[in-house]
């Protein structure tokens, strides 16, 4: 009770004359109905090879004295002027990183880049500020995933930087740091992983799950470790360029949700800008297309000219300057007016409102002074309140969600069901839940694709596809399923190729400290 009227108090001083007692009371239970149904799916958890993540947790030390050495050897640094200094193999592995060289390298880049705006630290103690040797930092520039370009620095110590994170909790004690938790502190004798989902953990009021328990925030080829027994399946579906249908729909540009509708919004941009011809395909202007969705993504996370400069260099393959890349935001402005009077009008209303109120109830309070911050939750909270909705709705009809990522929920079926009955209802689930918040003359606009990829030891181990479909109140919708034996990303298929050694059975480590 005195919680409960501190809250009284607090929403009071937000929200002013504006506060609604009752709307506060149902915006509570919405929330937690949603922890009740997240501790649904940790109870369940979700199931890994247990043998072949022992494998691969044993390796960890090689896996990243390998990047060490992989990355020197780009950089031609010998002795103590080597970035990493490891120099020969042995055990226990000296993994030590020489951040001065680290640091000097970067100072040369920035020179040589004009690049003024490197993160710094913040001095501590002594109060002498240096460039962080951040993974933000690294990324702030340009920001690289799934391929790092041989010989660039920044896409090198991205990779680097992202392989320490993602094994970050698999490693022994001296390096996860006392008192912290490993990944195999999730792991149940049955071996599943139960890990802390983080409801509500982002601004946007999306999910922000511990990575050092969620093996699908780590890299895309570490998925393959998650695994069903025999006679089970897992079946992910994804919501295909979700974020931009919801700023069509959200705005009431309908240009860009012809754009959606066409199939390939990057290649849409293209023709409506003069970039791609009207007859042009994915195939016969690939390059075209590729810049364009460099662009589009860019855009969808607010980019200034500058920073989509560095992006699209690196895209492009060749220096793109602010103007360049402001030319190109002009083209986006001018392709999508209504969207874009729809973000200016946002600000003006937050400032107004003193905040952002999403469809389920969660709150952006008015004290945000990052536009871009402002820019993006209308449309990623939007994405969040669908996804609980379509977890809610997949529960309650008897499916057993084990985890959500992003714009994705997984399931855990029984791998027997040949009918794909399953799949086709967590399908109408999602769809259901992408309409749910809209109005009644929206909600037959807001048909969004869906992306099916399902696997278990039961299937061949070629990569099969095959067509489903599913039938709701506004048609019935064809739905793409990609079917495999063991889960492997087909962008990160390089990096499997690459990391799958280390998962198979060696004798190098002792796995009994694990």
């Amino acid at each position: 009770e005195p919680m409960w009227k501190e809250m009284i108090n607090e929403y009071k001083r937000l929200w002013g004359s504006r506060f609604n007692v009752e709307t506060l009371r149902a915006d509570v239970k919405t929330r937690a109905e949603y922890a009740c149904r997240t501790a649904r799916m940790e109870s369940l958890g979700y199931p890994i090879d247990v043998g072949r993540t022992r494998n691969f947790s044993s390796q960890v030390p090689n896996i990243i004295w390998a990047c060490q050495n992989d990355i020197n050897s780009q950089f031609e640094h010998t002795g103590e002027d080597r970035i990493f200094r490891n120099t020969v193999q042995k055990r226990p592995l000296d993994l030590s990183w020489n951040q001065t060289k680290t640091r000097q390298i970067l100072t040369q880049w920035c020179s040589d880049n004009n690049y003024r705006n490197w993160t710094l630290t913040d001095g501590g103690e002594s109060g002498n500020k240096q460039l962080s040797l951040s993974l933000k930092a690294f990324q702030k520039p340009v920001s690289f995933s799934h391929t790092y370009p041989e010989g660039h620095f920044l896409a090198q110590m991205q990779r680097y930087l992202k392989l320490k994170q993602g094994l970050n909790g698999f490693t022994g004690d001296q390096d996860a740091g006392k008192g912290k938790k490993k990944f195999w502190d999730s792991v149940g004798s049955d071996g599943r992983v139960r890990p802390y989902f983080g409801i509500y953990g982002a601004q946007s009021a999306r999910s922000q799950p511990s990575a050092t328990s969620f093996i699908p925030l780590k890299a895309a080829w570490m998925r393959s470790l998650i695994q069903p027994r025999p006679r089970r399946a897992i079946c992910g579906i994804d919501y295909a360029s979700q974020e931009f249908l919801l700023a069509a729909l959200l705005s009431g540009d309908k240009k860009m949700l012809r754009a959606y509708e066409s199939g390939d919004v990057y290649l849409a941009f293209g023709k409506a800008i003069g970039y791609i011809p009207a007859t042009g395909t994915k195939s016969s202007h690939k390059e075209e297309r590729d810049n364009c969705k460099a662009v589009v993504l860019g855009l969808s996370y607010d980019m200034s000219e500058y920073g989509l400069a560095h992006d699209l260099s690196e895209k492009f393959g060749r220096k793109v300057s602010p103007d360049e890349a402001l030319g190109w935001i002009n083209k986006h402005k001018k392709a999508y007016p209504v969207f874009w009077r729809w973000k200016a009008k946002l600000q003006e209303v937050y400032k107004r409102r003193k905040g952002l109120r999403l469809a389920d109830g969660w709150m952006m309070w008015g004290d945000n002074d990052n536009f871009r911050s402002i820019g993006n939750v209308p449309v990623q909270g939007m994405g969040s309140c669908i996804m609980r909705k379509a977890v809610a709705l997949a529960q309650d009809r008897g499916l057993d969600v084990i985890y959500t990522l992003h714009d994705a929920i997984y399931i855990e079926y029984d791998s027997g069901s040949s009918d794909g009955s399953e799949i086709s209802l967590l399908a109408k689930c999602m769809d259901e839940a992408f309409r749910f918040y809209f109005k009644a003359d929206s909600k037959a606009k807001a048909t969004v694709r869906l992306d099916a990829d399902i696997w278990s030891p039961d299937f061949e181990s070629s990569i099969v596809k095959f067509p489903l479909s599913y039938v709701t109140e506004y048609g019935k919708y064809p739905l793409e399923v990609k079917q495999q034996q063991t889960y492997i990303d087909e962008r990160a298929l390089d990096d499997y190729n690459k990391f799958k050694v280390y998962m198979e059975e060696t004798n190098d480590f002792s796995n009994e400290e694990f």
